[in-house]
């Protein structure tokens, strides 16, 4: 089995460290103070102390297979949107991890910590862009630590949110939060999709990257539907075809932002209730879509 955090263990620090009552309190700037000082194995070994200080069966990490690592050392905005060479090579790494690990918020956090272990990247790098922007991380800390009452509070949970996202995902989002906050996580699963479609759907894996990493928003909506397997993005077909039309059709343009996707996605629903759209090609997917479906969608509901 493959290395992870105390599943019960790291629950319990996760929702410790976002519960409204302590925001801006002694335990998230506990987090945010030894993000800042501390580094490499003296930052791991406190925050294992601190995840195995909740009451829970067995040790703090599980299993005995250690996982397989990246070999690069990170800057603050290369951890956070890795390069295309760079997702490349950990989805190389990755791509044989079954997928209950793979969408699995203890096992991403003990992937980062190893990052953060062999010096690859610094714990306040996790905080980076909370707030907007380009830092590595620590202004973002430092505003929070300075700021009194209600903003300190605001802030830093936002620093606690953003570290946490960016360690393992966010629990309480369940796979959605592994899926589109934990930048390795995101980087295997784009790829993971990417491979799938571009097998699936005659399309180059390189183009689908582009389109997820040009429109954020596009991964946004997809990885939230992905999350729930009631959703029509989990038919392959369904799903490929309408990457087959974010990519190719000259009228996606707007339905490549968040709201105009989701619009798109909400009205294949309505038509697959009576039509097994996923009993089609996904060529033929993108064309419906194109012809039959983008035709019936209200003007304001993809603004």
């Amino acid at each position: 089995m493959i290395k992870h955090f105390n599943v019960e263990k790291f629950r319990k620090f996760q929702n410790d460290a976002i519960d409204k009552r302590n925001c801006g309190g002694e335990i998230q700037r506990d987090i945010l103070e030894n993000a800042r000082i501390l580094q490499g194995a003296d930052f791991v070994n406190w925050l294992e102390r601190r995840i195995g200080s909740y009451e829970s069966e067995g040790p703090v990490v599980v299993g005995d297979i250690e996982p397989a690592l990246p070999v690069e050392t990170f800057t603050a905005q290369m951890f956070k949107n890795p390069p295309e060479i760079t997702a490349k090579a950990m989805w190389e790494i990755w791509k044989d991890m079954e997928l209950d690990v793979a969408c699995s918020s203890p096992v991403w956090g003990y992937i980062v910590s190893r990052l953060i272990l062999n010096g690859q990247i610094k714990p306040y790098y996790l905080m980076v862009g909370s707030n907007g922007g380009k830092s590595d991380g620590m202004a973002e800390i430092d505003n929070a630590l300075k700021a009194e009452g209600e903003a300190r509070k605001k802030e830093c949970d936002k620093c606690v949110r953003a570290f946490l996202r960016r360690l393992s995902g966010l629990y309480e989002r369940g796979a959605k939060s592994v899926y589109e906050n934990c930048p390795p996580a995101r980087a295997l699963w784009q790829y993971k999709i990417a491979e799938q479609t571009a097998n699936n759907a005659g399309i180059a894996r390189e183009d689908i990257i582009a389109l997820f990493s040009e429109f954020s928003g596009i991964w946004g909506v997809l990885s939230e539907r992905m999350a729930s397997r009631l959703t029509i993005i989990g038919d392959e077909n369904i799903r490929d075809g309408l990457i087959r039309f974010l990519i190719n059709k000259d009228g996606a343009s707007k339905y490549r932002k968040s709201q105009g996707l989701a619009a798109l996605i909400k009205s294949i629903g309505v038509m697959t209730a009576w039509r097994a759209l996923g009993m089609f090609s996904p060529e033929n997917v993108e064309e419906i879509i194109d012809k039959e479906i983008i035709p019936v969608i209200p003007e304001k509901a993809a603004e």
